[in-house]
């Protein structure tokens, strides 16, 4: 059964990835190292109890590219490929923000998360440890799915604890709140 929901998990995640600069390829997605990359991010959806974020990296395998994953609860009906030939796809921005009606502000704001999150390093600040990475897919997910209370765990199966990355995540977001003002 575990395996089976990692499965539906890893789909949901891949179907939902995006990269700024889309590609024009027809890459696949992999994960990367799973929770042995370091990442070391773990979260849990807390209002239903039904998804868990285990630290892995969303990689292109046509040019190392980053992703992410939008919304890990929504499926992505407008693919026209059969669910076993729509794994691991990278789905385009377009498409994206047309299915599944992405506002400009929503659209902006995921877009400053993942410039300021994972890789992002200036003379303040550094986020090039994987630990970024994580966090800036809980703040994707909690900016797509404001119903849902994403919380971080102490591990892969460790508990619940909302203060855990607080200080990163308050980083992150004064970055983002601070770019229209610089």
């Amino acid at each position: 059964m575990k395996k089976l929901i990692f499965k539906i998990i890893i789909f949901l995640i891949s179907l939902f990835s995006i990269n700024i600069n889309v590609l024009a390829n027809d890459g696949k997605i992999y994960m990367d190292g799973y929770t042995l990359s370091g990442v070391e991010v773990f979260a849990k959806d807390v209002t239903y109890n039904s998804l868990d974020y285990n630290g892995w990296i969303i990689k292109s395998t046509a040019n190392n590219y980053i992703y992410y994953c939008i919304d890990p609860a929504t499926h992505m009906p407008f693919l026209n490929e059969s669910k076993a030939d729509s794994y691991n796809k990278i789905v385009s921005e377009k498409d994206i923000i047309s299915k599944l009606k992405i506002d400009e502000n929503t659209l902006t704001r995921i877009k400053l998360l993942t410039y300021y999150g994972y890789g992002y390093k200036d003379e303040k600040y550094n986020h090039t440890s994987k630990k970024w990475y994580g966090i800036t897919q809980v703040l994707i997910w909690r900016t797509m799915r404001p119903d849902v209370t994403w919380t971080f765990k102490t591990g892969r199966y460790g508990g619940i604890k909302a203060s855990l990355h607080f200080n990163e995540v308050s980083e992150l977001l004064t970055l983002v709140y601070n770019h229209s003002k610089t």
